[in-house]
């Protein structure tokens, strides 16, 4: 997995208290603060209401992701492993009903946001998928506001989507108002956990627009990342499954390069059971017996089918066998069982197990790790796109002619700063990726190097080959993203 350069990192972190606190905002943020700061001095009622929650949403240290799909495709089996914690219901119905955003705190709490802006107290969360009931209308309901103790939840905070093509349209409806990050009651997000199932159907591609729609300045192959989520069924599932998803998820990555900044495989049952450590005595010393109970040939078979698992005979219960094969599926029954065939019999290496089969590490750093990275251009990206909307949209002829240009003049030289070149940087790798500039393939391969791979390698092209292709490009788009490119590389040795 490329990552990005070093430039463009969140600002480093260092205890305080026994908590993780960041130091501060990176550059591009912090400029953004800056242009928010100027403009309240300058605005009261709406539009000042209006820039005061940009920045309040822009100055939270999270990175905030949405995890959205179709219903049933595991999206809560996800939003539990990247928590660490069984804390969204899943089941093999539609479960998410409502928006529920998850983010660290010293002790558990929950909320009901209304789409009147009221918070509502509520009480605190289970860690067994049992959330609390918001006592209201669910047409008044924005979303649940849940706060756990969670180690992960000190960087990323989390936010679970109702399925699209939802039995209740209603809540498909909620998702969708979600990823157009208007600000107001919804939470928002820089970035997205697409969670797929096989190749993007049309509903799927519908909500891929949208969050491409929603912020014109990271565009939607920088801030979304497809999550493949059951690994371990594609291609009838079976032996081969796990590298049936990585060519299915190559696949689907190549294809759909404008819209994807990567597509990761994992099979989501062993990731929530390996970090929400579910595997305890109980499962343990059940997949001990059924280790010594099915040897050879006939447990390679017995384990290859569902109804075989359950129907063959064993001193495991029927009962207790669909309890792991709910917990683990097929899969996951596997290669534990090869786990205890080796040695590893305690509760703590068979979790780890179910993490390192499950392909959690190569999402982690998908999703977490490079969305880390680039953390300060997507929190300022989206902001700024947000005000250019507003400003150039409805606020912006509420305001007098005066406000206005000034508005205009500082979003423009904030744009442009070098601060926010990063921008502009995503910007061209977009239009490369999805066809709408086309570029010598050196060129190309260039300027991928440089978004995605960091800068100094030993193949760099260098300025004076962007800038010499300034004058023999042929359209508009090349000539700017040549441009970029110049002033790219300048920042760079800077």
């Amino acid at each position: 997995m490329r990552r990005f350069s070093r430039r463009d990192r969140s600002p480093p972190t260092s205890r305080s208290g026994g908590r993780e606190t960041t130091e501060g905002p990176g550059p591009s943020t912090e400029l953004v603060l800056q242009l928010c700061d100027e403009a309240l001095r300058r605005l009261d009622g709406e539009a000042g209401a209006f820039v005061r929650r940009v920045r309040e949403a822009l100055a939270e240290p999270q990175l905030r992701v949405a995890v959205v799909g179709r219903i049933s495709s595991g999206k809560s089996v996800l939003v539990n492993a990247l928590v660490g914690r069984r804390i969204a219901p899943t089941d093999a119905s539609e479960c998410t009903r409502v928006i529920t955003r998850f983010r660290y705190g010293d002790v558990p709490s929950a909320s009901a946001w209304l789409r009147t802006g009221r918070q509502v107290p509520l009480p605190p969360p289970s860690h067994e998928g049992k959330l609390p009931l918001p006592p209201t209308d669910p047409e008044q309901l924005a979303f649940l506001d849940v706060c756990v103790p969670a180690e992960p939840l000190r960087e990323v905070t989390i936010t679970d989507t109702p399925g699209i093509s939802s039995a209740a349209s209603t809540a498909s409806a909620l998702t969708h108002e979600l990823v157009s990050n208007r600000p107001g009651v919804f939470p928002t997000s820089d970035a997205v956990a697409f969670v797929l199932n096989q190749e993007p159907r049309e509903d799927e591609y519908v909500l891929l627009r949208e969050i491409e729609r929603s912020n014109t300045l990271v565009p939607a192959s920088v801030q979304t990342v497809g999550v493949l989520s059951k690994a371990d069924l594609v291609g009838g599932g079976g032996a081969g499954a796990s590298e049936a998803a990585r060519r299915l998820a190559n696949t689907i990555a190549d294809r759909n390069r404008s819209m994807f900044a990567a597509v990761t495989p994992v099979i989501g049952l062993l990731a929530e059971a390996g970090n929400c450590r579910r595997i305890t005595e109980r499962e343990a010393i059940a997949l001990r017996h059924l280790a010594q109970d099915w040897t050879g040939v006939d447990r390679r078979t017995i384990l290859a089918y569902p109804q075989l698992f359950l129907a063959r005979p064993s001193s495991v219960s029927e009962s207790q066998r669909r309890d792991l094969l709910d917990m683990l599926g097929l899969a996951g029954v596997r290669a534990l069982v090869a786990c205890i065939d080796n040695g590893l019999m305690s509760m703590a290496a068979l979790n780890a197990a179910c993490r390192r089969a499950s392909g959690y590490e190569d999402l982690r750093v998908a999703l977490i790790e490079n969305f880390r990275e680039r953390a300060d251009s997507l929190k300022a990206g989206r902001a700024l796109s947000t005000l250019m909307r507003a400003v150039y949209g409805h606020m912006g002829r509420q305001l007098s002619p005066d406000t206005r240009r000034w508005f205009e003049n500082r979003l423009e030289s904030v744009r442009f700063d070098p601060r926010t070149h990063r921008i502009l940087e995503f910007q061209a790798l977009h239009q490369v990726l999805a066809g709408q500039v086309e570029l010598p393939e050196p060129l190309q391969a260039d300027l991928i190097r440089l978004v995605r791979g960091g800068d100094g390698t030993d193949d760099a092209l260098g300025p004076g080959t962007w800038q010499d292709y300034t004058t023999l490009a042929t359209s508009a788009g090349q000539r700017e993203i040549a441009r970029v490119m110049v002033r790219s590389y300048a920042l760079n040795r800077s």
